[in-house]
């Protein structure tokens, strides 16, 4: 087999532990008919696993800054980065297709699972590119943004296409930080190369689904389409990371700080992982349009803001940044033109094999199932997911607050017949 140069030379740019490369990644083996242990980079081994999780704390923690670190770029590479080469590495990944459905947007697990189920690519608009940092300290967020900031500039600076991200959170990315930064490329563009994928393989009529994630954050702006936020989704809440809190003190007293000051955020903007910024809806409605598609948007979660008393001048006044979504309201995922009005059903011909289960929080998945068969199908009729090849399974999932799939349908026996419809209510 040819070794494609620049594909290898890309990959060696992109961050392997990143949740948009890791659905790219995936996706393509499963495309492929293969698995996707150690994050297709690695070994997959629980014999291995067990036996690092055996090491001391300490050991571990250092050998996990260490292996991390080397994730991080050399600034001299820095040049090297280019909105067009990561979207040619990204398209790489797939099998030549066509394509009845492309996938298009925000990262997203339950995305992922509706890429899969649809025998979709998907092609992420953020992608995380972590440079070398040994002089920013995790506490110190406002001396972090003035080092890192001239580095994101050029980044930006040499891709029009793209908004840069320098995301710094000492709370979840704490050990990481001690070695590299965080720069997420959010693409503003589609660009030519997503666009020759799309109009080579994408078959005529066929549906680009467009997945919006509307989760925002503060931030704050240091150059042209270049920003800086501090913290991010996950265990801490937005508030804490910037008014503190109990836990907050004591967390950061067993780490020998005193607090974060972080820099004064001028506005909220797409969270750097996982929102999806709207610059790049127009370019997709155009080629869908131009190439006689089906777009579909798919849209959601969204979170309801806290009601509680906040540092005066920092949320209150703060603006909605220029290409920000609306301010969000927390509930399921939903889909334009009232996918609530669609009910799904499921039957089989035989029963589900043990490793089919259905995992659920509480959250209802009928929007997101719902939008399955009407994005796919295009249609007000019923829409069926079809037979499952071997030793795949059909997941339809629905997206919970933290953008992580929580109520999940899995249906694994290679020898059943499995049909999900969507009924007019």
């Amino acid at each position: 087999m040819r070794l494609d140069r620049r594909r290898a030379r890309v990959a060696r740019l992109v961050t392997d532990f990143d949740s948009s490369v890791n659905m790219v990644r995936a996706l393509g083996r499963f495309l492929r008919g293969k698995d996707h242990r150690g994050m297709s980079v690695g070994p997959g081994s629980a014999r291995l696993a067990d036996a690092v999780s055996a090491l001391p704390a300490p050991l571990r923690r250092r050998m996990f800054i260490e292996m991390g670190a080397l994730q991080g770029i050399p600034l001299d590479r820095l040049g090297q980065v280019r909105a067009e080469d990561l979207a040619y590495w990204a398209t790489r990944q797939y099998p030549d297709g066509p394509y009845p459905v492309v996938v298009i947007g925000a990262a997203s697990g339950a995305g992922l699972h509706l890429a899969a189920a649809s025998g979709a690519p998907y092609l992420p608009q953020t992608v995380l590119v972590a440079l070398r940092d040994r002089t920013s300290h995790p506490d110190d967020p406002a001396g972090a943004m003035r080092a890192v900031a001239p580095l994101a500039a050029r980044v930006a600076r040499d891709n029009p296409d793209l908004a840069v991200y320098h995301m710094h959170d000492p709370a979840q990315d704490r050990p990481m930080l001690e070695r590299m930064a965080y720069l997420r490329l959010k693409r503003l563009r589609l660009g030519p190369t997503y666009e020759r994928f799309l109009a080579e393989r994408l078959s005529p009529g066929g549906t680009i689904i467009l997945l919006e994630c509307s989760r925002d954050w503060r931030t704050t702006q240091v150059a042209d389409r270049t920003y800086f936020q501090f913290g991010a989704l996950g265990g801490v809440p937005e508030e804490e990371y910037f008014d503190g809190g109990e836990r907050i003190a004591e967390y950061l007293a067993r780490q020998g700080s005193q607090r974060w000051r972080p820099p004064r955020p001028d506005a909220r903007r797409p969270e750097a992982e996982w929102g999806f910024d709207p610059a790049l809806r127009p370019d997709v409605e155009h080629l869908a349009r131009r190439a006689v598609a089906r777009p579909r948007r798919l849209a959601g979660p969204r979170q309801r803001r806290p009601h509680r008393r906040r540092r005066a001048g920092v949320s209150r006044s703060m603006p909605e940044a220029p290409s920000a979504t609306s301010p969000p309201t927390r509930h399921s995922p939903r889909v334009t033109r009232n996918p609530h009005r669609y009910r799904p059903t499921t039957s089989t011909s035989s029963s589900p094999a043990p490793t089919g289960h259905t995992q659920s929080n509480g959250s209802d998945s009928t929007p997101v199932t719902s939008a399955l068969g009407r994005l796919v199908a295009g249609t007000r009729s019923s829409a069926r997911v079809g037979r499952l090849a071997p030793r795949r399974a059909l997941v339809c999932a629905a997206t919970s607050a933290d953008n992580s799939a929580t109520s999940v349908t899995s249906f694994a026996d290679p020898n059943a017949r499995t049909q999900v419809r969507w009924h007019s209510d």
